[in-house]
C-alpha cells in the first residue's frame, strides 16, 4: 500500500516541477548512469542506504553516493541498470517489482555524465555485502534525519560555463552528502514528503 502511495507521489512530483536544464555537450557524448534510491524499514523507521566510494582517480572519489553506475549494453534499461549496479556493489537483490518510480534525470558536469535516479520500496531489511573494489562502505540513514535543519549547508559548484550554483549539502558526522546526490536527494525528499 505503502509502494502504491510513494508512486503516486513520484509521479505527482515529476508532473508538478519541470527538469532543471542543462547544456550538455553532444561531443563526446554524455555517459549514461542509473542509481537506486532503495527504501526500507528498520526499527518501524524508512531508511535509505548509502555507500561510501572508494578513493580512486576520478572526479567522484571518496564521495557518498546511492547504489548505481553506468549503463551496460547488456542492460535491458536503466532500471536494470541501477538494480545490477546495486547488486554489484552492495550485494542486496532487488526485484523489478520493487521499483516504483524514478525521479529527474540529472546531468553532472564534471564527469560529463547523465545520471537517472531509480527509486525502490524493499520488503524487508537488507543485508549489505559490499564489494570493497568499489566500496569503502554501506551506511543507512532514516528518511527522519534529513527533516533536521542543522544537519544542512549550502556548497557551491562550479559549473562549465563559469557559473557557480549553490547546491544543498547534508552533514552526516565526519561525511558530506553533496553534488548530484544530495540534489537527488533533496528531490526525493521533496517528492515523498506527503507519504513519509
Amino acid at each position: 500500500m505503502l509502494a502504491a502511495k510513494i508512486s503516486q507521489a513520484l509521479n505527482d512530483y515529476l508532473h508538478q516541477h519541470p527538469p532543471m536544464h542543462w547544456e550538455i555537450a553532444e561531443h563526446p557524448a554524455p555517459r549514461i548512469a542509473s542509481v537506486l534510491i532503495a527504501l526500507f524499514q528498520e526499527d518501524g523507521e524508512w531508511h535509505l542506504p548509502f555507500i561510501l566510494r572508494n578513493t580512486y582517480k576520478g572526479v567522484h572519489s571518496g564521495q557518498v553516493a546511492f547504489p548505481g553506475g553506468r549503463y551496460d549494453m547488456t542492460d535491458e534499461d536503466l532500471i536494470a541498470t541501477a538494480l545490477r549496479e546495486t547488486w554489484e556493489e552492495i550485494g542486496v537483490y532487488v526485484g523489478r517489482s520493487q521499483v516504483v518510480g524514478r525521479l529527474h534525470e540529472l546531468y553532472i558536469p564534471p564527469s560529463h555524465t547523465i545520471v537517472h535516479p531509480i527509486v525502490a520500496v524493499l520488503p524487508e531489511q537488507p543485508v549489505f555485502n559490499h564489494d570493497p573494489r568499489e566500496v569503502a562502505e554501506v551506511f543507512t540513514l532514516p528518511v527522519s534525519y534529513f527533516k533536521r535543519l542543522d544537519i544542512r549547508g549550502i556548497r557551491e559548484v562550479m559549473l562549465p560555463n563559469g557559473n557557480k550554483m549553490p547546491f544543498t549539502t547534508f552533514h552526516v558526522a565526519e561525511k558530506e552528502i553533496w553534488g548530484a546526490t544530495a540534489r537527488m536527494l533533496t528531490e526525493f525528499l521533496e517528492a515523498v514528503q506527503p507519504v513519509l
